[in-house]
């Protein structure tokens, strides 16, 4: 088998004519000629005529061998380039830009407030508050602040809180930190999260009776005239999760 023939066999194998134009720019930029490949193993096998036509038989045989080898080899070095000359690099991930998600609370709303006191002890006795819920932005940032002061006349119970909650641009989530500011104190670690669309989530771990619980903020049923927010304790690392409170805002 000579290299033309190599070429045939390509195209037959290929059905390509983009692999036989690959193997014709080898064969000229190796400069060789018809039956150069075959060319050392016919020297090697033929030595000398009195070894007859066995040797001549042998001589052929591995002239195909090494034909058929070099064309694999053209084959599969063909292939990759069309594979890579076709494939586009992969699309670029946007990360989503969740700076102006709060920008819905900024304002003043009225609060209602279901709180269950007994905790993760299968208790349904709720609280009852009524109050007010004001956020504001902080020198123009993406930062808010709110104030939060509920009462339930009932069973002369008050709570009054402070929230601030910041962006980090660079992980694209939101830290929430509960302010005590009669006491200077900052709850510390944060709550950390982020919406995937009108849903946000934030989660925290704390030490509660004893033992250490995860802590979710869900923020859902958003709308231009009323929100609702809820806390969650899981004392099994999230496979179940009991509410303890739900704040539902309302514009005024």
């Amino acid at each position: 088998m000579s290299d033309s023939s190599c070429y045939r066999h390509s195209r037959t194998v290929s059905g390509s004519t983009e692999v036989s134009g690959f193997l014709r720019s080898v064969r000229k930029n190796l400069q060789v000629a018809p039956g150069a490949f075959c060319l050392p193993a016919v020297q090697a096998l033929n030595g000398s005529k009195e070894e007859g036509m066995t040797s001549t038989w042998m001589a052929k045989l591995w002239c195909m061998v090494l034909a058929a080898g070099f064309c694999s080899l053209c084959l599969v070095r063909a292939h990759a380039f069309q594979a890579s000359s076709t494939g586009s690099p992969p699309a670029a991930i946007t990360e989503r830009n969740g700076a102006h998600d709060f920008d819905f609370l900024i304002g003043n709303w009225k609060a209602h407030v279901r709180r269950l006191p007994d905790r993760l002890n299968g208790s349904n006795t709720w609280d009852v508050y009524d109050g007010i819920s004001n956020h504001k932005k902080l020198l123009d940032s993406n930062a808010n602040f709110e104030e939060f002061e509920v009462d339930s006349p009932e069973k002369h119970l008050h709570i009054k809180a402070q929230t601030l909650r910041l962006y980090n641009p660079d992980s694209h989530q939101w830290s929430i930190y509960l302010l005590d500011l009669d006491k200077g104190q900052v709850s510390s670690p944060p709550v950390v999260g982020q919406f995937n669309g009108n849903r946000g989530e934030f989660f925290h771990q704390e030490d509660f009776k004893g033992r250490v619980i995860l802590v979710r903020y869900v923020w859902l049923n958003i709308s231009p005239r009323s929100a609702r927010m809820e806390q969650s304790f899981s004392p099994d690392g999230g496979k179940t999760w009991e509410v303890n409170w739900i704040c539902e805002l309302s514009r005024t």
